[in-house]
């Protein structure tokens, strides 16, 4: 038994492991308004973002990938590596001409609207980062079917999470209204000026 024991330690330090892969895209989608009583109109108009009824502005699409690697012997198996991989797409408004105070606007808008998309994206790095801390933490079990299983439920577990910390964060910054980052926010911008 103490062979066994030693031999379950010796596995457990030796696996690898890494930081999340991370990869943003971006799609544009351009607006082009005349005055700047004209961007709300603009955006909602060349928006392809509509849900719930409503037209958002900006959005961001997280892919979390996982890849797991073992190694087992007769009587146990154990992980070797665990990698995972995030790929946020965001999908943004393009300014096609600026002018008639439309490029100050611009300037001051547009960064909290990418502010707002960027924490989804960390939120999902986050879950990315929990499925390896999980997984490291995993022991070793009897058959590589069990280790496989239990890995499957972590990463379904923090997938859930993450799914639910986006609605949060969203149902917190309504949408990126409280970061200066809606439809509300240019209207009042609008009207303020």
């Amino acid at each position: 038994m103490k062979v066994i024991s030693f031999l379950i330690s010796v596995v457990i330090s030796s696996v690898a492991f890494s930081e999340p892969l991370v990869s943003e895209e971006y799609e544009y989608y351009y607006v082009n308004p005349n005055t700047r009583a004209d961007i709300l109109t603009s955006l909602k108009e060349n928006s392809p973002i509509h849900g719930g009824g409503k037209t958002m502005y900006g959005s961001s699409n997280s892919d979390v990938k996982w890849n797991l690697k073992w190694k087992h012997n007769s009587q146990i198996c154990w992980i070797t590596s665990v990698n995972t991989k995030v790929t946020t797409t965001y999908t943004l408004p393009k300014l096609i001409e600026g002018g008639s105070g439309i490029d100050d606007f611009w300037d001051n808008w547009y960064p909290n609207l990418l502010t707002h998309e960027k924490g989804h994206h960390k939120l999902a790095i986050d879950a990315a980062e929990e499925i390896e801390r999980k997984i490291r933490k995993m022991p070793s079990f009897s058959t590589c079917d069990l280790l496989e299983k239990n890995a499957n439920n972590i990463v379904l577990e923090s997938i859930n999470k993450l799914r639910r910390l986006q609605k949060d964060y969203d149902k917190q910054t309504n949408h990126g209204e409280t970061q200066g980052a809606s439809g509300a926010s240019i209207f009042r911008y609008l009207n303020d000026s």
